[in-house]
């Protein structure tokens, strides 16, 4: 299919790959569906190093329950998943770097876009503290990897007027380390267990008059950020109540960038926050039932209507049920067991 065929670039994304094989034909540039099946073949490269090394998939399942247990190159729909195959990054611009172009340009004779600044919410380069620059999609088929530099339909990822607050932002820096770990992880975090543990920690850290939610950590943080990371609303109080809800259910589905919010929020230390929810990654189901969904069974047995104690402790009803059905199943157990 291809005669001329070059290696990927470090950190480049499978979409800067596809487009510089198709230049470096003189081909005209052509996404395909079958993009990640298309590059094994041409570059001979196996499909594990290009989904570990030039994909986001690890970003994408950083919290998984279908694949938690699964290792991605091992994922099953690798084949048949349009958003693996065709490539698709998190960002629907294309988002690179001015310095480190500078850079690939001296270095490697040409640019790439790197999958680093690809993600939600990271609006800088974290190597040389920078604002990126951010190519619209109607804009992509006339702006090649390799021609980056000359390319005039382009516009700043950070507006001149937040980037003060945005680089003096240390909850920014924190997401930002938690999202560029998140895109190398390579097996899923089960959605129960880290919601158990986001559970734990913001009533460790929720007590006297302070709450993480109620304080302005996100309500002073610049509205162009909020808008890359929730892609609908800019709302304060829709993000805090989306980042609540999520915190007391162990089943809905969120995006990435939310649990990764999260995190940031309720850890300082954005390597205790992974190895707090990592170390979780394979305990034991029923250990990790929603903690939200206990204390609601709790009130329930005190005498308090399922209805009020659901919405006391912002508990969806599926997640009470499954922490009553947990109840009733242990004690079940024990009966037997004393009966025997």
């Amino acid at each position: 299919m291809f005669t001329n065929v070059p290696a990927p670039l470090p950190d480049e994304c499978l979409r800067s790959y596809g487009y510089r094989v198709f230049e470096e034909n003189k081909r005209p540039i052509k996404m395909t569906r079958n993009l990640l099946q298309d590059l094994h073949r041409a570059s001979r490269l196996s499909i594990d190093h290009l989904v570990r090394h030039h994909t986001h998939l690890g970003y994408f399942r950083f919290v998984s329950e279908k694949y938690f247990d699964q290792e991605i190159s091992r994922h099953p729909d690798l084949h048949t998943n349009r958003m693996i195959n065709a490539g698709l990054t998190p960002s629907r611009t294309a988002n690179y770097c001015p310095k480190c172009i500078e850079e690939d340009c001296d270095f490697h004779g040409l640019s790439y876009w790197r999958r680093s600044h690809q993600l939600p919410g990271v609006n800088h380069c974290s190597k040389h503290s920078v604002s990126l620059y951010m190519v619209d999609p109607e804009c992509l088929i006339r702006c090649q990897p390799s021609q980056t530099k000359k390319f005039s339909g382009r516009r700043h990822a950070i507006p001149l007027s937040e980037r003060d607050i945005y680089f003096n932002s240390k909850l920014i820096q924190r997401f930002t380390t938690l999202s560029e770990t998140a895109l190398d992880q390579t097996t899923s975090i089960k959605q129960d267990n880290i919601t158990a543990v986001f559970h734990a920690r913001y009533k460790q850290i929720s007590t006297g008059d302070f709450n993480i939610f109620t304080s302005d950590s996100l309500e002073n943080l610049p509205t162009s950020w909020r808008l890359h990371l929730s892609k609908r609303t800019t709302s304060y109080d829709a993000m805090l109540g989306s980042l609540v809800r999520l915190i007391n259910s162990a089943q809905a589905p969120y995006r990435t960038q939310q649990y990764l919010l999260i995190m940031a929020m309720l850890w300082e230390n954005p390597d205790e926050a992974l190895n707090e929810c990592i170390s979780k990654l394979n305990c034991n189901e029923d250990s990790y039932c929603s903690s939200a969904a206990k204390d609601a069974l709790e009130d329930v047995l005190r005498g308090a209507s399922i209805t009020s104690a659901c919405r006391k402790h912002g508990v969806l009803i599926k997640d009470f049920d499954r922490a009553l059905q947990n109840f009733l199943r242990h004690r079940n157990d024990l009966t037997n067991m004393m009966a025997s």
